[in-house]
């Protein structure tokens, strides 16, 4: 409840920052629930408000600048690697592959069902690869990329494992399981070295107490004292 006392007004789902956050994120105004008014109209009279929520709406917003980036995903080209082509070509071919499959199936409930579940899939891959189908849902809401960032969403989406390690900042880390091995071969700590891989609460300078605890043990034990 103290978090309402930073928006303005103190409701979170009315207020100016979540109006504009939802608009730099890209929420169309004509797709927004409406409840008899526009959704500027909560902020009455408050100039600033309202000029502010009039910039976020002519900026580009989040969805808009993933669209134009991935427009451009290598690839797409028709006269080059045309990945749209080939995939359409495998989609058709396994679509194929399964429609034999199904026909050789000896029961004919099964087949039958699995003949009827092939041609919905069928269905909703053509609207991907028809453009007219995907500009239909485009106008309904129903999609909100491009034909051609779809397109590169699905190159990516495919190709994901693909970038080389020298766009991960930590690869160290990535690596480390790489070297792992059994826990029964890892090489067992020194009295000392375990003290000081130790975490004490109250600051205590004896690394190994005389009972042979260490001090994430000391500190576990106290914890379960605490709760008792």
């Amino acid at each position: 409840m103290d978090f309402r006392n930073y928006l303005r007004p103190a409701s979170g789902f009315q207020s100016l920052q979540f109006r504009l956050l939802e608009n730099k994120l890209g929420v169309r105004a004509d797709l927004r629930v409406k409840y008899n008014n526009n959704y500027t109209k909560v902020f009455g009279g408050d100039e600033e408000a309202l000029r502010k929520i009039e910039l976020s709406e002519s900026q580009p917003s989040l969805a808009l600048l993933v669209e134009r980036w991935l427009e451009r995903t290598p690839g797409l080209e028709a006269t080059g690697f045309n990945f749209w082509g080939k995939y359409e070509k495998s989609v058709n071919d396994l679509l194929e592959e399964q429609k034999q499959i199904a026909l050789s199936e000896p029961v004919e409930a099964v087949k039958q069902y699995r003949l009827n579940d092939l041609e919905k899939r069928r269905e909703v891959y053509e609207s991907i690869f028809r453009s007219e189908i995907h500009e239909a849902l485009l106008n309904r809401g129903e999609r909100r990329f491009s034909h051609q960032a779809l397109q590169g969403a699905i190159l990516i989406t495919f190709n994901r494992d693909e970038p080389r390690d020298r766009y991960k900042v930590f690869v160290d880390l990535f690596n480390l399981s790489t070297f792992l091995i059994p826990r029964s071969h890892i090489p067992h700590l020194t009295a000392d070295m375990r003290s000081k891989l130790c975490l004490w609460r109250n600051g205590g300078t004896n690394d190994v107490q005389e009972n042979g605890k260490t001090g994430l043990e000391i500190e576990e034990n106290g914890f379960e004292e605490d709760i008792v």
